[in-house]
């Protein structure tokens, strides 16, 4: 287990979580250490550079072609910082009436991520480059509750402690 995925596990609880999506899944390291992945039945992994990480997932690189139907669970694990300030406002509206719980997990403020700073990731996939930065307010404003994780982030090149937030919502 993550040192996130213990706080998330300990700190938060969704019951009856069926179905499952995750917006930014990426290699699926995180998702696989939540409690949800034991529990969820139905779960999509929507990325744009997807890699495939479990038969117990599906894949998929959009997330319009899932919001026909009402689900438990939408997360979001180090992904809204590779949106603009305004599609990831856009992806907040978007996802709410479709999800009982939605819960994301970004660094708190700008965390420059691109080029300089890591050009081997940037050149592997260009999607890790973050073009945003978030505070619990922005969040906030949509009616999610945060968590500050003080000194959470240790960036490899950037020899310096970040924090993080973790924000979530239940309707």
């Amino acid at each position: 287990m993550s040192r996130l995925s213990d706080i998330i596990n300990s700190r938060i609880d969704f019951p009856d979580v069926n179905t499952w999506v995750d917006f930014g899944t990426g290699n699926g390291k995180t998702v696989k250490d939540m409690n949800w992945d034991k529990t969820a039945k139905h779960k999509i992994a929507i990325d744009k550079f997807p890699q495939l990480f479990g038969d117990d997932w599906k894949n998929i690189n959009e997330i319009d072609l899932i919001l026909n139907n009402k689900w438990d669970l939408f997360t979001s694990f180090d992904s809204i910082e590779h949106l603009t300030k305004i599609e990831g406002e856009i992806l907040l509206k978007k996802i709410d009436p479709w999800f009982k719980y939605k819960l994301f997990f970004t660094p708190r403020g700008f965390l420059q991520q691109d080029e300089t700073t890591h050009p081997e990731l940037i050149k592997e996939n260009p999607w890790q480059k973050h073009i945003s930065g978030w505070d619990e307010n922005d969040f906030n404003r949509f009616g999610y509750t945060s968590i500050i994780l003080s000194n959470f982030h240790y960036p490899l090149g950037l020899n310096k402690y970040f924090d993080a937030i973790i924000s979530y919502k239940i309707d």
